[in-house]
C-alpha cells in the first residue's frame, strides 16, 4: 500500500506589499480528523477566520475554516445539504459560500427552479460543527421567474461597502475639484499678473528647482516671461503664492520698500536651515537697522581697515603656503578658502578660543551645505549652535566674575546683552554669530573658487592681474609688507573688475524673497497682501540689453564704472535695507587671496569643470588646481 502526506502553506505579504512582494510559509499540520481536500474558488474572511468550500472525494463536499491569527486549521465541517454526494462541478454550481449575519453560510439553490426553494445553511459553531437552516420559498405563481435565469449570489455586505465607497470617492473627487479650481484661480478682486499656480500645494516648485547650466537664464522664468509676454507673472513656489519680477525698476522699488510695503519672508525650507528664530527673518525697520549696525562692528569697512586687514593678509599668506606643501601642489579651492575663512572669522569673533575647540567647530561647519533638502544641514547646524552657546555662556560668566576684556566680537555681543531692554539676548547673540559664520563661509569660498576658475581659463586676465599686483609690490618699501587699505581700495582696480564680473556671472543669490504686507499696485497689476514677491538678479546680470555678450567673462566691461557698490542692474549682494553687511569682507578676502595667488604661485586647472544651478550653484566636482611657488 502507498502512504500519502500533505502540507499546507500560507502566502505572507510584506508590509505595504502586493502578491509580488511576499513569501510562502509552512503552517502547522492539520488536526487528525482532517481529510486531504481540494478547495473550490471564492472563499471568504470573517473576524480573522477564512472559510472555503472543498471536496474530499469525488462526491463529498465540506467547509474548511482556518484561523489567520494562529495560522492553524480549526475545523472541517461536512455539509448537511442533501446534495453533497453530487459531482463537484454540480456542487460548485449550486452552492455558494456567503456571509449572512456575520457568519459563514451556504447558499443552496439546488431546488430553486423545480421547487422554488433556497436553503441557507448557517455555521453557528464551527468548533462543535453545529449548523442552522433557513429556507426561502417562492410561490407557485412565481416559479416562471427563475426558469430561464442564471442566479449569481454575492455577499450583500460587500455590495453595501461598494456603494458606500463609491459615494465617498465621489465626494472626495468633488472636494478635490473645488480645491484644484481655487488653487488655479485665487480669489482676489484686483487684477493679478498672468500665470499659473501649478499643482495644489507644490505648485510649480519642481520645475523651479530643475537644474540648468551655469551660463543660462533660469528656464523656469524665461519660459513664463515668453509665454505671458511681460516681466511679471504669478506662480506657486514651495507652497507660497508668488509674484515673480524681472523688471529692474520694479525690483529696485520693491527692495527700497523693505520694512514698509514689503518685508523679508522666506519659504519654510530655507528658514529651517538658519532657524525660525534667526535674526535675519525678524521684521521691523528699527530692529534690522540695530542688528545691522552690530554686524558692521565685525565686518564693516572701518573695522576691517583699522583692525583686520593685516591679520587677514598674514593668515592668507601663511595658509596658502602651508596647504600647497601639505597637499603636494594640488588644491581644492573652495575647501582651501572655506577653511581659511573659518579660521579668520572664528578668531575675529572668539579671540580666546582653544585650538582644539576651534578645530572641532571648523569640522562641524565643513559638514554644512546649502542643499535645502539635506538632513546633514540640520545636524551640522545643531552641533555648531550647541558649541557656540557653550562658548558664549562661559565667556559671559567669566566677564561677570573676572571682568576680563578681549576686544572681540563676542565681547561686543555680551555688552549688548547686558544693556537694558530685550532687543538682544543670549539666544539672539548666538544666532547672529552662527549666521555670520555660515554666510561668510559658504558664499565667499564658493565665489573665490569660481573666480580662480575664470582666471585660470583666461590667460589675458591672469597676465593683467600679475601686472597690477607686481606694480603694488614694486611701490612698497618692502615687498613682503602686508597689504594696506590704500592698496586694496585704490591700486587694485582690475582686481575689483575681475571680482565684479565673477559676482555677476556667479549670481550667488539666485532669488530674493519679500512679502507684501498690504495690497500694492505695480505696473497695472495688484500684488495682494500676504503674497511672496520673488526678485531674480540673474535676469538682470544676464540681460544682453544691459551687458553685451552677457555669458562671456569680460572684466574690462567694468572699466570706468563704480566698482565697490551695487546698482539697479548689479545686485550681487542684494539691495535695499537688507544689503549684505558682509559685502566688504567678501570683497577684501577675495582680493587678498588673488593677490597672493598671482604674485607667489604658478597655477592651472587640473581639468575642465561644469557648474550647474538648481537654482543654487553646484559643482559637478571640486574645482582643483595644480599649484607651485614661483622660482
Amino acid at each position: 500500500s502507498k502512504e500519502y502526506s500533505s502540507e499546507h502553506r500560507v502566502f505572507v505579504l510584506k508590509p505595504g506589499g502586493t502578491r509580488r512582494r511576499g513569501s510562502w510559509k509552512k503552517v502547522a499540520p492539520t488536526p487528525p480528523d482532517f481529510l486531504r481536500h481540494i478547495s473550490i474558488p471564492r472563499g471568504l474572511s470573517i473576524n480573522g477566520f477564512i472559510y472555503y468550500l472543498a471536496w474530499t472525494d469525488v462526491l463529498k463536499s465540506t467547509v474548511v475554516s482556518f484561523d489567520t491569527r494562529s495560522e492553524k486549521f480549526m475545523a472541517m465541517l461536512q455539509l448537511p445539504c442533501k446534495n453533497v454526494y453530487q459531482l463537484p462541478e454540480v456542487v460548485a454550481e449550486n452552492l455558494t459560500l456567503i456571509e449572512y449575519g456575520g457568519k459563514a453560510t451556504i447558499f443552496d439553490k439546488t431546488n430553486l427552479r423545480d421547487k422554488g426553494l433556497v436553503d441557507l445553511w448557517v455555521v453557528e459553531d464551527a468548533a462543535n460543527k453545529k449548523w442552522s437552516r433557513k429556507t426561502l420559498v417562492l410561490q407557485p405563481s412565481q416559479l416562471h421567474l427563475v426558469n430561464n435565469i442564471i442566479l449569481n449570489v454575492r455577499d450583500n455586505r460587500k455590495e453595501m461597502w461598494g456603494v458606500a465607497l463609491s459615494v465617498i470617492i465621489a465626494l472626495v473627487v468633488i472636494k478635490i475639484s473645488v480645491w484644484l479650481y481655487r488653487c488655479a484661480n485665487p480669489n482676489f478682486s484686483g487684477k493679478l499678473p498672468p500665470g499659473s499656480m501649478g499643482f495644489p500645494v507644490i505648485g510649480e516648485t519642481v520645475e523651479f528647482f530643475k537644474p540648468y547650466s551655469f551660463n543660462e537664464v533660469p528656464p523656469f522664468v524665461k519660459k513664463r516671461m515668453s509665454k505671458y509676454g511681460g516681466s511679471l507673472f504669478r506662480t506657486n513656489i514651495l507652497g507660497s503664492k508668488t509674484i515673480v519680477s524681472s523688471d529692474p525698476e520694479v525690483n529696485f522699488e520693491i527692495l527700497k520698500q523693505d520694512n514698509r510695503c514689503f518685508i523679508m519672508s522666506y519659504p519654510e525650507a530655507i528658514v529651517r536651515i538658519f532657524g525660525k528664530d534667526n535674526l535675519f527673518f525678524k521684521q521691523g525697520n528699527d530692529f534690522h537697522r540695530y542688528m545691522r549696525q552690530i554686524a558692521l562692528q565685525l565686518l564693516g569697512p572701518e573695522i576691517l581697515k583699522q583692525r583686520f586687514i593685516q591679520k587677514i593678509d598674514q593668515e592668507t599668506r601663511e595658509h596658502l603656503k602651508s596647504v600647497v606643501v601639505s597637499f603636494q601642489g594640488v588644491l581644492d579651492i573652495k575647501d582651501t578658502v572655506g577653511r581659511l575663512i573659518l579660521e579668520q572669522m572664528i578668531q575675529m569673533i572668539i579671540s580666546d578660543i582653544k585650538p582644539e575647540t576651534k578645530s572641532k567647530l571648523i569640522e562641524n561647519f565643513r559638514d554644512f551645505s546649502f542643499d535645502l533638502l539635506s538632513s546633514i544641514n540640520f545636524l551640522a547646524r545643531k552641533n555648531v549652535m550647541k558649541m557656540i552657546k557653550i562658548l558664549f555662556k562661559e565667556r559671559r560668566e567669566e566677564a561677570r566674575s573676572d571682568g576680563l576684556k578681549y576686544g572681540d566680537f563676542m565681547e561686543t555681543m555680551i555688552d549688548e546683552v547686558e544693556k537694558e531692554g530685550d532687543t538682544v539676548n543670549d539666544e539672539r547673540s548666538v544666532e547672529l554669530i552662527l549666521s555670520l559664520l555660515i554666510a561668510s563661509y559658504e558664499t565667499t569660498s564658493t565665489m573665490t573658487a569660481i573666480t580662480v576658475k575664470f582666471i585660470a581659463e583666461n590667460p589675458k586676465v591672469l597676465m593683467e592681474l600679475k601686472r597690477e599686483h607686481e606694480t603694488i609690490l614694486q611701490n612698497r618699501v618692502a615687498r613682503e609688507s602686508e597689504i594696506t587699505w590704500k592698496e586694496y581700495r585704490s591700486m587694485m582696480s582690475f582686481t575689483h573688475m575681475v571680482i565684479n564680473e565673477s559676482l555677476r556671472l556667479g549670481s550667488l543669490s539666485p532669488a530674493m524673497f519679500r512679502k507684501a504686507v498690504s495690497d500694492v499696485e505695480i505696473k497695472g497689476y495688484t500684488i495682494p497682501a500676504g503674497w511672496i514677491v520673488l526678485v531674480i538678479p540673474s535676469l538682470l546680470h544676464y540681460d544682453p540689453q544691459i551687458y553685451e555678450q552677457p555669458c562671456e567673462f569680460n572684466p574690462w566691461r567694468w572699466e570706468g564704472k563704480e566698482l565697490l557698490s551695487g546698482s539697479k542692474t548689479f545686485m550681487a549682494f542684494g539691495g535695499g535695507a537688507r544689503l549684505c553687511a558682509g559685502a566688504e569682507f567678501a570683497r577684501l578676502q577675495m582680493a587678498i587671496f588673488i593677490h597672493h595667488l598671482v604674485t607667489k604661485y604658478d597655477f592651472s586647472l587640473i581639468e575642465q569643470y561644469d557648474i550647474i544651478r538648481a537654482p543654487l550653484l553646484r559643482f559637478s566636482k571640486p574645482i582643483r588646481i595644480s599649484i607651485s611657488e614661483n622660482p
